[in-house]
């Protein structure tokens, strides 16, 4: 818990500090306890980083589900070539150098967009990829989207949860669901 002014909020800002202090790699990446990352996360980082020698922030597109089923959001969207306020999340990884050059979380509801802004104001070379390696909240992507179909096409729903951690993967442009 984060207290300031005797006001308390849950602060993973203060957490991810922690524990940047205790990384010994160059790089260091977030996801929260309730996502994940894709299997391609490390692959599409290095591959980021081979394409963009200088670069010191990769920030990669997310996707979550919106409140109308089945829709997913993607963030930074598609468009998206810049730093936006609520079109950037907790999906990139960083030098941790810079963490050294005191860019830390600070905490905040929008403490994500806040430390890439710093980042970048800070003159450090950031890029949007083009791949979605965050998962946001992936048991109600489970339970709400992919699980419905199999309902229509299985009887054994232990199958369905068996299969979610293979079928989805991206291309750079889209997500797709292997069925």
């Amino acid at each position: 818990m984060y207290k300031k002014k005797g006001i308390s909020k849950n602060s993973a800002g203060l957490i991810r500090n922690a524990g940047i202090k205790l990384v010994t790699t160059e790089w260091v990446g977030f996801v929260d306890d309730d996502d994940i990352i894709t299997p391609h996360y490390i692959s599409h980082m290095k591959d980021e980083i081979a394409m963009h020698h200088d670069v010191e922030c990769i920030i990669f597109r997310m996707i979550y589900p919106a409140n109308e089923i089945p829709i997913l959001y993607m963030i930074p969207p598609p468009y998206d070539k810049d730093i936006h306020c609520a079109h950037v999340g907790i999906s990139f990884c960083y030098k941790t150098k810079l963490f050294n050059e005191k860019m830390y979380f600070i905490p905040s509801d929008r403490e994500d967009f806040l430390l890439l802004r710093r980042i970048r104001a800070n003159k450090n070379k950031i890029i949007i990829s083009p791949f979605i390696t965050y998962l946001v909240r992936p048991t109600h992507l489970l339970m709400n989207i992919i699980v419905p179909f199999f309902k229509h096409t299985t009887s054994d729903m232990n199958l369905a949860k068996k299969l979610i951690s293979p079928i989805i993967e991206d291309d750079g442009t889209r997500i797709m669901i292997n069925f």
